[in-house]
């Protein structure tokens, strides 16, 4: 061993390399970058493991989102009453030609829970905050009509079950 190392020091030769700031803060971020990428894949495995979804399934789900095995055709998604008048017309127009639909909303005083015609849509109050954007996060439909145009923005978050998404302009103005 000790033969090696004097082989080494005697072979000794400078490199005259530099490395600039730019490049070493680049390195760093890509080596900081991959490790933070290798920790998160192994924690979102371990989570997709213990869930109890995947426990109660029996392994994962091909289809993505929600426990419910039924999918919707239609869903609306109001925040809560002030939006109630924004839906209006158009389930009064569904229930006008007798189309089913589902309404959920996070307002427990919302108008349209106290509709008279429960024929053709069903109205649910899904709860506030977190508990309602799990909920719309795990969705199953065809369309999901919403108030709220910056899906993937905040804690709404695309649900890999719905087909389309459509946003209701609610405001006076055009939006540009």
């Amino acid at each position: 061993m000790l033969r090696i190392l004097v082989l080494l020091s005697l072979g000794y030769v400078p490199a005259f390399a530099y490395l600039d700031p730019g490049s070493g803060s680049l390195l760093l971020s890509s080596v900081v970058a991959i490790f933070a990428s290798v920790v998160f894949f192994i924690k979102n495995i371990f989570y997709k493991l213990t869930s109890p979804r995947t426990l109660l399934s029996g392994g994962f789900s091909s289809r993505g989102g929600g426990n419910s095995k039924v999918k919707t055709h239609i869903v609306f998604y109001s925040e809560g009453k002030q939006y109630y008048h924004t839906f209006k017309p158009i389930l009064d127009i569904l229930d006008s030609i007798k189309h089913p639909y589902t309404y959920l909303t996070s307002g427990q005083d919302d108008p349209a829970l106290s509709r008279k015609n429960l024929t053709y849509g069903v109205f649910t109050y899904i709860g506030e905050g977190n508990k309602a954007y799990i909920k719309l996060n795990t969705l199953k439909a065809d369309i999901c009509v919403l108030t709220t145009p910056g899906l993937d923005v905040l804690q709404i978050k695309r649900s890999k079950g719905v087909g389309h998404y459509c946003h209701i302009v609610h405001s006076l103005t055009p939006m540009t």
